[in-house]
């Protein structure tokens, strides 16, 4: 406001001109700083004799304010750096077995698993079997159509990804697949 107000001169017109009527000699000002006789107040006396502000105050102020914002700034960097951590390996988060020794590999050198539909002899699952091979699962353009009042809609369209065991991964289309080495 200082800054504002400096150098800025204030005209009296009625209601502060008191009275309304003869010469500005005979007449005052109401506003706060004014002087007998004059019809125009100075800015810098008008904040004084109001609100106590002085133009001489205005670069103390505003290196009290840059100080205020350099130590929120530094208190947002200190509380970043303490409380969130990124995890370790960029997008994805691994997942281990309690009890299992987990090796990675370069994802080419990545086998492919081809999980066998399910016989009835067979006690276990395509999920299990790729489980324990270390195999990885993936899929191409696959759809997803419901029935909802009794019109088709369609959920998902030519989605392809692909997930290895022991990772958690965030797909596209806000597909998750997670863990599965512990189906």
């Amino acid at each position: 406001m200082v800054n504002e107000f400096h150098n800025l001169e204030l005209l009296c017109v009625p209601p502060q001109l008191v009275p309304p009527y003869g010469s500005t000699a005979n007449q005052g000002c109401t506003l706060p700083g004014a002087v007998p006789g004059s019809a125009y107040v100075d800015g810098e006396a008008y904040l004084s004799a109001q609100l106590g502000y002085s133009y001489s105050h205005l670069w103390r102020n505003v290196g009290i304010i840059i100080a205020f914002w350099m130590f929120f700034v530094l208190m947002t960097l200190v509380g970043l750096e303490r409380t969130l951590k990124p995890p370790k390996g960029g997008g994805t988060v691994n997942v281990y077995r309690k009890g299992v020794e987990w090796k990675p590999s370069d994802q080419e050198a990545q086998r492919e698993t081809v999980i066998p539909v399910q016989n009835k002899e067979d006690s276990k699952t395509g999920m299990q079997r790729l489980s324990e091979d270390g195999g990885l699962l993936s899929w191409d353009r696959v759809g997803y159509t419901i029935k909802a009042n009794g019109k088709r809609k369609v959920l998902l369209t030519d989605i392809s990804g692909y997930v290895k065991p022991g990772r958690m991964t965030a797909l596209m289309g806000g597909i998750a697949l997670c863990c599965f080495n512990d189906m």
